[in-house]
């Protein structure tokens, strides 16, 4: 039997003994074979074997809706109807998201590039945030809608914010209402008034009742 030489398509064999053309083939890492029959010329056993050919996988197109199609339609159907989130919707929707992402499908963004874009922008933390807000809202959309897997995982919840989740520094003691230690020699001072000082401060009132009582003492003080 005469063999062709090997290669991706495969090899037409014509049996010396039988006359008759083989056509062999490797498909999943097996070694396949198939009986042609009888041809006059090798061109034609390759034209009988051409239906047995392995045609090379064809990528899908995606069927996932482009980031623009997705905001026109998430516009219509779950944008917030509130005057001031809905402006601010559309204000990191149009100088954001769509100049970046205009020519991606939904699928596409992925936590690492997102990441890394909303790291780039010289944002405020709280303004990435809200974008990344904005991102979640579309893939969520984009499940409900049917445009993605609905038991996919978000991608967006992946994505960190460097500083978002930093606690902001705590006001001191004096701005939050707490009563400062008092002397108790305020109190001694004037014994008539001093008790009702320092019960005032035990209870924690805001230091501007406290305030009120120290300048009716002073004023006391001064006429006396």
């Amino acid at each position: 039997m005469r063999r062709e030489s090997k290669s991706t398509t495969g090899s037409v064999v014509r049996d010396r003994r039988s006359k008759k053309w083989q056509f062999f083939w490797w498909a999943d890492g097996r070694r396949h074979s198939k009986r042609l029959g009888y041809f006059p010329t090798k061109t034609a056993a390759r034209n009988a074997a051409q239906q047995f050919r392995v045609q090379p996988a064809q990528p899908k197109p995606s069927s996932a809706p482009t980031v623009p199609e997705l905001v026109e339609r998430y516009r219509a159907e779950r944008m917030p109807t509130r005057t001031d989130t809905k402006r601010s919707y559309e204000v990191w929707i149009s100088n954001h998201i769509i100049p970046k992402w205009g020519g991606c499908t939904i699928t596409d963004l992925e936590p690492r590039p997102v990441e890394l874009w909303l790291e780039s922008l010289s944002l405020a933390p709280k303004s990435k945030t809200h974008i990344r807000g904005v991102l979640h809202n579309l893939w969520d959309f984009a499940a409900w809608s049917g445009d993605v897997a609905r038991d996919r995982r978000n991608p967006m919840e992946l994505v960190r914010i460097k500083g978002a989740s930093k606690r902001v520094q705590k006001a001191p003691e004096s701005h939050r209402g707490r009563v400062p230690k008092l002397d108790t020699t305020f109190a001694g001072a004037f014994p008539r008034y001093g008790f009702a000082v320092l019960l005032l401060g035990a209870s924690h009132q805001r230091v501007s009742c406290l305030e009120v009582v120290r300048r009716g003492l002073a004023q006391r003080q001064a006429v006396g």
